[in-house]
């Protein structure tokens, strides 16, 4: 039997996260902040609820559906609403960015339309962002957890205002990404990119990277470089 979680506090609660949101509807977490106690391992289950999180630093994996996804650095996903969903850690602690919980009551009593690419399919999405696209995202984040923290009777009408903003910037992020799938050149150099997450540490010749990009040697240095 597949659990659902109608609020995100129940989530919360569930994955021993050690937080509370104020609202039903929406809630930003800094991802270092869950508890110690956090579980490593969460078995299938669905959310009444959107999530999108942002992955600064991590090393964990998700399923989505029937799919698994390794997140690494450099991450950015939305699960929607009703998506099976279980995650599982491979380093403990090793989760550093952000995460938003909403439902889509939270924005659309003021007419906003959700933007067209990330929305149009309500399927679960994966990609890589790079350094300029995270820095600026997570400013939005940022300025969401400050105005989250205030006791003013505005917080609310703010926090939409930002996460408007946030969201409108994660389509034309992801409106760049369906272009670049379509490109080979560019396409090649974000898969380079996320082999380097995985593996600059442990790996660094050419031949490995060529390997795993299915190119030879000469081909791979002469897109690279």
């Amino acid at each position: 039997m597949i659990i659902n979680f109608e609020d995100i506090n129940d989530l919360h609660i569930a994955n021993k996260a050690g937080l509370k949101t104020r609202w039903k509807d929406f809630h930003i977490i800094r991802n270092e902040s869950v508890s110690t106690e956090h579980v490593k391992h969460m078995p299938s289950h669905r959310c009444d609820f959107h999530q999108i999180c942002l992955d600064l630093e991590s090393d964990y994996t998700i399923g989505l559906d029937d799919q698994n996804k390794r997140i690494t650095n450099n991450n950015l996903y939305f699960i929607p609403k009703g998506t099976i969903l279980s995650w599982e850690s491979i380093h403990d602690h090793l989760w550093r960015g952000y995460t938003i919980f909403f439902k889509p009551e939270f924005l659309s009593n003021d007419g906003f339309h959700p933007s067209s690419y990330l929305f149009a399919s309500l399927k679960p999405s994966v990609w890589v962002l790079n350094q300029n696209q995270l820095i600026h995202l997570s400013g939005f984040c940022e300025q969401m957890l400050e105005e989250q923290a205030l006791e003013l009777g505005d917080v609310r009408g703010v926090l939409k205002d930002w996460f408007s903003l946030f969201l409108q910037y994660c389509d034309r992020y992801y409106s760049l990404k369906e272009e670049t799938d379509h490109n080979y050149e560019l396409k090649l150099k974000y898969k380079f990119q996320e082999l380097l997450n995985f593996n600059v540490e442990n790996e660094h010749s050419v031949s490995f990277y060529a390997d795993a990009l299915n190119i030879s040697p000469r081909h791979f240095t002469r897109q690279i470089k």
